[in-house]
């Protein structure tokens, strides 16, 4: 394909239907956009403009969500604020933009309190199909109860503990720590939970995001996406 005709940005907009250079329609597939001279100018590649509907924290960095795909903070060349957007960091007013959010929150930890028909269920990601061992153990490590669940096509699985131990006593009311093996060789593999920032905390000097009864910071937040 040739372009012509830059735009006030120096850009020129191109589209591609799938037909080739012989009239018949390409099998589907991944295919490179390669510029003719981008490698002796960089001022020539090609890029898309659209708006960022999410954000997902890995352990490669963060990872924003655009038209559906996910790229890393690397692969932006440029970011300009809309309506009601924020580009500051991590401060009481990027705090207050992402109440009613919907958030994935790394969770480590259980609050037991003991109480009756209590039940604490949580979801685990892991490869799908793979079965995993979960641990909920007390403050000095030992296991007090652990289940192996499976995780499904979408590589979530399920997990529910009621406070029964593992000799069938239900353990006294304290807060107990979520440990999974084999989340020490695969950082993918954690437990997490979903819902909604519905409040936002500054007491103590930094900006702390209420969710499920419970303050967080930022890096507790495995994904962000825009609430419908």
């Amino acid at each position: 394909m040739k372009a012509a005709g830059k735009d006030s940005q120096n850009s020129v907009e191109l589209t591609w239907d799938g037909t080739t250079d012989a009239g018949t329609v390409a099998k589907s597939g991944s295919y490179r956009i390669h510029i003719i001279g981008e490698e002796k100018d960089s001022s020539l590649y090609s890029f898309v403009q659209d708006v960022v509907d999410g954000v997902r924290f890995s352990v490669e960095g963060a990872l924003i969500k655009v038209d559906g795909k996910e790229l890393s903070i690397g692969s932006v060349l440029d970011v300009s604020t809309g309506a009601g957007g924020v580009t500051d960091g991590v401060s009481p007013s990027t705090a207050v933009s992402l109440l009613g959010k919907s958030v994935r929150v790394r969770e480590s930890t259980v609050k037991f309190q003991a109480a009756e028909n209590e039940v604490h269920n949580i979801s685990i990601n892991a490869p799908a199909g793979s079965t995993v061992r979960v641990n909920i153990t007390d403050s000095k490590g030992k296991v007090v109860y652990y289940q192996n669940v499976k995780a499904d096509s979408k590589g979530v699985a399920e997990f529910s503990w009621n406070g029964e131990t593992v000799s069938g006593q239900i353990a006294p009311a304290a807060t107990y720590t979520i440990a999974i093996p084999d989340a020490k060789s695969n950082p993918y593999i954690y437990a997490y939970s979903e819902g909604r920032i519905d409040g936002v905390s500054n007491i103590s000097g930094g900006a702390q995001l209420r969710y499920k009864g419970k303050t967080i910071s930022m890096s507790d937040i495995l994904d962000i996406s825009v609430s419908s």
